[in-house]
């Protein structure tokens, strides 16, 4: 995680961090928020990159939500001990509709849970990837 100088988020500056990291470690694709993302979309598209929209409500984050949740009852998320992480795992407030479908919610959290969404989109793209190369072994609940 990294803040962006200022009172409003700087944009530029998250596509060049994007694209730096895509130097040292190329990036498969990027999950992004469909809300207010069209111009760091579009920028990252004509920079080469892989740019997948991910929703936000029970239909693309419930799958990942409950499998995220299998990783940590089971003990197979390896984090490091990273404390920012570890903050918002602890502000997280998580919805449940009445088919059982799950998803964080944002306004119902005690504080950010940015981290947390995050991981969830990555893993909802690597769930649904063909070429994890065994990187991830499923707990069986998507």
């Amino acid at each position: 995680m990294e803040a962006t100088p200022g009172n409003v988020i700087d944009y530029e500056r998250i596509r060049q961090h994007i694209e730096d990291l895509n130097d040292n470690y190329p990036i498969r694709e990027i999950a992004i928020d469909r809300w207010n993302s069209t111009q760091l979309h579009t920028q990252l598209t004509d920079g080469g990159l892989i740019v997948v929209p991910f929703g936000q409500g029970y239909k693309d984050m419930s799958a990942p939500t409950k499998e995220l949740g299998a990783l940590v009852l089971s003990k197979r998320l390896r984090h490091a001990g990273n404390p920012v992480l570890h903050w918002m795992a602890g502000n997280v407030a998580v919805l449940q509709d009445a088919a059982g479908n799950l998803k964080p919610a944002k306004d119902k959290s005690a504080d950010r849970i940015d981290g947390v969404v995050a991981t969830i989109m990555g893993l909802g793209r690597l769930m649904v990837s063909s070429s994890v190369d065994g990187f991830y072994v499923s707990s069986g609940l998507e």
